[in-house]
C-alpha cells in the first residue's frame, strides 16, 4: 500500500490571507459598501475568536448581513464564488499532482469541516485526496484527534506550534507519525524539526 501524506490546508496548500482579502472586496464592490467599513467589522469579528481556526465564515456573513441589512443568501453567493477561492500557492497543484501517483494524499486540518472542505473543492484540488484520509478537527493536536490518524503518516504543516505539539506527543512516536514543518516564510530553523521551504521539496 502507498504511504500516506497528510497536509494542513490554511497557509500550507491554500493562501488564506489572499482569500481573506479577495472576498470582502467582492462583497463591498457588489453592494457598494465602504471597503474600510467592511474591514472594521472583519477585525472586530476576528478579535472575538479564541483561535484563528475558530473563524466561521457563516457567522461572519451573518454579522455582515445584520450590520448592513443585506440578504444573507446573496452574500453567500458572492463570497462562495470560485474566483474568490483561486488562492492556491503556486507550488500546490503541481506538487500534489506529482505526489498523487506515489502516495495516498489526505488532509489534517483544524477548523470547521464544511468550510475547509469547500476550500479544497472550489480551489480545484479536492479530487486529489482520498476521502477516507480527510481529517478535519476543531482541535487537531489533541490525543483524541491524533489517535485517528493512520500509522506511519507524514504530516506537512506550516504552523511551527503544531509541529512542536506533534513532536511532544507520545502518540506521534507510538503511531510513527512524521511531522514536517513547511517554513514558507524562511523563519529561523529549529533544532530537531524537519523543515522544508516549499512543497516541491517533497517531490525530490
Amino acid at each position: 500500500m502507498k504511504p500516506v501524506l497528510l497536509f494542513d490546508v490554511d497557509l500550507t496548500l491554500f493562501n488564506t490571507e489572499k482569500f481573506k482579502a479577495a472576498y470582502p472586496k467582492s462583497i463591498a464592490s457588489h453592494f457598494k459598501i465602504s471597503h474600510d467599513q467592511f474591514l472594521i467589522i472583519g477585525n472586530e469579528y476576528r478579535a472575538s475568536l479564541k483561535k484563528h481556526t475558530d473563524y466561521n465564515i457563516s457567522d461572519y456573513l451573518k454579522s455582515i448581513s445584520k450590520r448592513f441589512n443585506l440578504p444573507l443568501y446573496e452574500l453567500k453567493q458572492i463570497c462562495f464564488s470560485p474566483e474568490n477561492f483561486a488562492c492556491l500557492y503556486p507550488d500546490t497543484l503541481p506538487t500534489l499532482s506529482i505526489l498523487s501517483s506515489k502516495y495516498r494524499l489526505g488532509i489534517f486540518s483544524e477548523g470547521f469541516k464544511i468550510f475547509q472542505t469547500t476550500k479544497l473543492k472550489l480551489s480545484g484540488i479536492y479530487h486529489l485526496f482520498n476521502p477516507e484520509l480527510i481529517y478535519i478537527f476543531r482541535r487537531k493536536t489533541t490525543s483524541a484527534s491524533l489517535a485517528k490518524l493512520p500509522r506511519n503518516s507524514t504530516i506537512i504543516d506550516d504552523n511551527l506550534k503544531v509541529i512542536e505539539s506533534l513532536l511532544a506527543s507520545k502518540l506521534t512516536s507510538s503511531r510513527n507519525l512524521k511531522p514536517i514543518w513547511l517554513n514558507r516564510q524562511n523563519h529561523p530553523v529549529h533544532p530537531g524539526v524537519h523543515s522544508i521551504n516549499s512543497l516541491t521539496s517533497l517531490t525530490t
